[in-house]
């Protein structure tokens, strides 16, 4: 009896299962090339190790854009080198948003700097006209404590601005805290001042210079950080 001869069905088969891998290559590419592949953000705590998309910072909190939120204080470090282009550029976008914030806040710190001048000046009428015995210095002393208070004020408002600032990225964090360490150095030069005008005391005066050094030291240190931000390259930049 002869035999039954299955080359074709064979070479047919074969046929049939290189056409199937085809198209399951093309669809891969397909699908590969038409739906965007995402990164992510690992950051690293203490206790674990947490996967997110994004994240943002307000105040003393970290923020997870999967509706998560822990103390800032909890974060050790975060790792973005699992990021796409696509996020680096993101990245770049909130950065510049964030620049152009920084600027709009520096109107009033303006303002903070042109009352503090003011006040140096009236500071050192009122040291000259109090060893010279010129009645005049109750008005000068009358205007230093009106303008203190302008100070006090303007002072607390920018901080409120800066703590409730969205920061997009824990790089830029150190700005917002240099920022405040020189607001409340201005805020001790404020408290110096009062307490010199109601005693006299040469001490108090040597703190009031000393706050003004730390004042300077903080605004410098502000500017230096700010511009290295605006310079600072993204990895992908580093790649390319």
């Amino acid at each position: 009896m002869a035999g039954y001869d299955n080359t074709g069905t064979s070479e047919g088969s074969r046929h049939y299962f290189k056409i199937i891998t085809g198209f399951a290559v093309a669809g891969l590419f397909f699908f590969l090339n038409t739906f965007p592949v995402f990164g992510y953000y690992l950051v690293i705590t203490p206790r674990e190790k947490i996967k997110t998309e994004c994240y943002w910072i307000t105040e003393n909190t970290f923020h997870f854009c999967e509706n998560r939120e822990i103390p800032l204080s909890d974060i050790t470090s975060i790792d973005e080198s699992h990021l796409t282009e696509q996020e680096y550029n993101k990245i770049k976008e909130d950065k510049t948003k964030f620049f152009k914030e920084l600027y709009d806040l520096s109107k009033p710190e303006q303002e903070i700097t042109e009352a503090l001048n003011r006040l140096s000046t009236l500071m050192g009428m009122i040291y000259r006209k109090k060893n010279a015995k010129n009645k005049t210095v109750k008005t000068d002393i009358k205007e230093a404590y009106n303008n203190i208070n302008l100070i006090e004020v303007k002072v607390q408002g920018l901080k409120d601005k800066w703590m409730a600032l969205v920061i997009p990225s824990k790089s830029l964090l150190i700005l917002r805290e240099i920022k405040i360490l020189e607001l409340n150095s201005i805020h001790s030069i404020c408290r110096d001042c009062k307490e010199y005008l109601d005693d006299w005391s040469p001490t108090i005066r040597e703190y009031v210079k000393e706050h003004i050094r730390q004042k300077n030291f903080f605004e410098a240190s502000y500017k230096r950080h700010l511009d290295e931000l605006k310079k600072e390259k993204t990895s992908d930049d580093l790649v390319m």
